[in-house]
């Protein structure tokens, strides 16, 4: 057998897709390739995608405006939209979302990079963390096989061709639901595996040693009444000390469209006199948005917290430098406060999710996934955040947040991904 790795293909909208694509980098042939941006892609096709974005990024922020933003927003969603899977139906009618894609791939998006890597000898399987590449590669024929991961818990149609019959395309899902939806959507059994969301091998270690230690070192934090500490200590594979290796750390996300900020400078004036006392450490990851954590630096200094050791403020100049952040700082988060994106699969790392409002039908169902899990805790009133956020902590509903995510949520999708690889393809991973 030949052994081969993929083309991993990503692109540019937003972080979710491409923060998949770096936990599955090890699988890459040659390198992570962005379908929107790369240097292979035609300046006619960035231009079509370019549009796709500035579309996507202007209706995030403006979600957050009264009356107009939020009912522009509104309009949008409903393109979007994800209808109910139960009573469980065939849902495989092409919707609006389907036709606009179907116009976009004849104007001949993805053409170049399938042009691309069809001249390439010897041939590669497509790994692709977006729709758009695998319905290209369907609608254009391309001759090796193509593979998405599926980056929700839920879905739109947008995802499968407008004639599944015809589809070429096999699913890697997070969920068993995100299964079952693309089987509404006419995708056969055959073509779903189910693997989980990809997480960073730099989070979970070959045998679950990080995971099991960053887990054990976070509860102790998230204990303060140590009502769990007979629980761990019997969690197979989970060596439990007890003793505190870092302070409370908060850290909050800005996402790719660089939505929330209003709630971060409300929550960061509760905080303030907490982060003033040592009482909490707190991180903001703007991402690569540097404009936008200059204006936040400004906001400390009114606050007069701009010299304070216990809040720290994280921009990277490019993506790759920011998911490599992002994973170092992972490691001792206790609370993740961010909108429940591609970032809710991470309550699998046992870090409780505080949920910051959902944008979209996919986040919605995000959100709802983790509250079934019971790895989510609602956003309170965020200028309240200094009270409610201790009290919870003391009561203990932080620590069953955490347990519950580890405990009962897929964290090995990246090595599961790479499994399949190796048995089909005889793919090495470096």
């Amino acid at each position: 057998m030949h052994k081969q790795k993929p083309w991993l293909i990503s692109t540019n909208m937003g972080y979710g897709h491409q923060r998949a694509a770096f936990a599955l980098k090890d699988l890459a042939h040659d390198r992570i390739i962005t379908a929107n941006d790369d240097e292979i892609i035609t300046e006619s096709e960035k231009r079509i995608w370019q549009q796709m974005q500035r579309t996507y990024e202007t209706i995030s922020r403006l979600s957050s405006v009264p009356l107009i933003g939020k009912s522009l927003f509104r309009i949008y969603d409903r393109l979007q939209d994800i209808k109910p899977l139960y009573p469980f139906r065939d849902l495989s009618v092409p919707n609006f979302g389907v036709k606009y894609l179907k116009r976009l791939l004849k104007k001949g998006i993805c053409k170049s990079l399938l042009q691309y890597m069809q001249n390439h000898k010897p041939a590669h399987p497509m790994l692709t963390t977006f729709y758009v590449p695998a319905l290209a590669a369907n609608f254009h024929t391309y001759k090796q096989p193509a593979y998405c991961v599926v980056t929700d818990t839920d879905i739109n149609r947008i995802w499968v061709c407008e004639n599944p019959k015809g589809n070429k395309v096999t699913y890697f899902v997070p969920t068993e639901r995100s299964g079952k939806r693309l089987q509404s959507y006419g995708i056969e059994k055959k073509n779903i595996i189910k693997t989980g969301f990809p997480l960073p091998k730099e989070l979970i270690g070959t045998n679950d040693e990080i995971v099991s230690k960053d887990f054990a070192n976070r509860l102790v934090n998230l204990d303060p009444r140590r009502e769990f500490d007979d629980f761990m200590k019997k969690q197979k594979g989970v060596k439990f000390k007890g003793e505190k290796t870092h302070p409370l750390t908060l850290t909050f996300i800005i996402g790719g469209a660089g939505a929330q900020q209003e709630i971060l400078y409300q929550l960061t004036e509760s905080l303030k006199e907490k982060i003033k006392n040592k009482e909490l450490q707190f991180r903001i990851l703007f991402g690569t948005h540097l404009e936008h954590a200059e204006n936040f630096r400004h906001f400390l200094q009114k606050l007069g917290l701009a010299n304070q050791a216990y809040i720290e403020v994280q921009v990277a100049a490019n993506l790759n430098r920011y998911f490599t952040e992002f994973t170092e700082l992972m490691h001792e988060t206790d609370i993740l406060f961010t909108k429940p994106s591609e970032m809710s699969f991470y309550a699998a790392l046992g870090i409780p999710i505080v949920a910051l409002p959902a944008l979209g039908a996919h986040e919605h169902y995000n959100l709802r996934w983790l509250q079934n899990k019971g790895c989510v805790v609602p956003l309170d009133n965020p200028q309240t955040t200094a009270e409610w956020l201790f009290d919870l902590l003391e009561q203990g509903v932080f620590a069953k947040a955490a347990i519950d995510g580890y405990l009962f949520t897929q964290h090995r999708g990246v090595y599961n991904i790479e499994q399949f690889f190796k048995e089909k393809y005889g793919t090495e991973i470096n």
